[in-house]
């Protein structure tokens, strides 16, 4: 559901961009690929369903655009951060440390990893760790690698939220280090209700913060839950300070290659005191979509 979600997002996004004016564009120089060899525990060479990166993410230092992160999965090595010290010229790569089994972690693998750096130069990735599946649920963490010297070395990953399917199923986080406060950083991720048998489509958003650079955070506690699934979650703040928890909301969608069309919205909820308190949700769009289905 969440890359069904995701989709019709982009699909709005690119609708909203086309009919837009046309403005000149400034002169880009072509992309840099920064994925390639790293180098790993042997243990974490096996073969993996797919070796391809996905789920990238990336950061600039404010105030210091030449400080870049970036974060992807690549499995079978699990969490890869990279770092350039002088704006993406060069790029040096990593495995981020204490994650996976075949590392002496305690995650059989990672996903979903996101990448944000505060003020004060702290790097923050936050990731979904998997345990290794017991007889009778699969264990998953919500858990954040902090770096205090612009990703050169990771501190051990930081467990914000245990839970386990069922009936718990936490997914796709994301965080915020906040541009106005140093050592202050927010993280949202929806917990999923599941059933054993049963594919979930009803969540919970949760979030939680720190205000000492990610040594400890507060008890994550749920800000939003609907009667639809609510994915995609993305932390902004404004120029004046607010947080803003941005998300796509709507039904799960049947099986049946030719499913009617089922009405979506892009939704947010404000919170003018760092997170202590959240505005009820406002729609800022409403869509339909459906399956695509290959006509051939």
């Amino acid at each position: 559901m969440r890359a069904r979600l995701a989709a019709a997002l982009g699909a709005l996004l690119v609708t909203g961009c086309d009919s837009a004016p046309k403005a000149s564009e400034p002169s880009l120089p072509p992309p840099r690929i920064i994925s390639g060899p790293v180098s790993v525990a042997a243990a974490c060479t096996g073969p993996s369903p797919s070796a391809r990166p996905a789920e990238p993410s990336v950061a600039a230092a404010p105030g210091d655009p030449r400080q870049l992160v970036a974060s992807w999965l690549e499995n079978p090595t699990g969490t890869v951060v990279a770092v350039s010290h002088d704006g993406g010229g060069t790029w040096s790569r990593s495995p981020l440390p204490g994650l996976l089994t075949c590392a002496g972690g305690p995650y059989a693998r990672t996903s979903d990893p996101w990448v944000s750096i505060g003020q004060d130069g702290v790097t923050y990735v936050a990731s979904l760790g998997t345990r290794p599946a017991a007889s009778n649920a699969t264990a998953h963490d919500i858990v954040v690698s902090v770096s205090r010297d612009h990703g050169v070395g990771w501190e051990a990953p930081v467990v914000v939220e245990t839970a386990s399917a069922p009936p718990t199923q936490p997914d796709k986080e994301a965080i915020l280090a906040d541009p106005r406060h140093p050592a202050t950083a927010y993280l949202v991720w929806v917990d999923y209700r599941v059933t054993a048998g049963v594919d979930p489509s009803v969540n919970q958003v949760m979030f939680t913060r720190t205000s000492d650079a990610g040594r400890t955070w507060s008890t994550p506690a749920a800000i939003y839950s609907g009667n639809d699934e609510a994915q995609q979650n993305q932390l902004l703040m404004t120029a004046g300070g607010v947080l803003l928890d941005v998300f796509v909301e709507g039904p799960a969608l049947p099986s049946a290659p030719h499913p009617p069309p089922l009405p979506v919205k892009i939704r947010l909820i404000r919170s003018t005191d760092q997170g202590k308190t959240w505005s009820a949700p406002v729609d800022a769009a409403r869509f339909t979509f459906t399956n695509a289905v290959d006509p051939g």
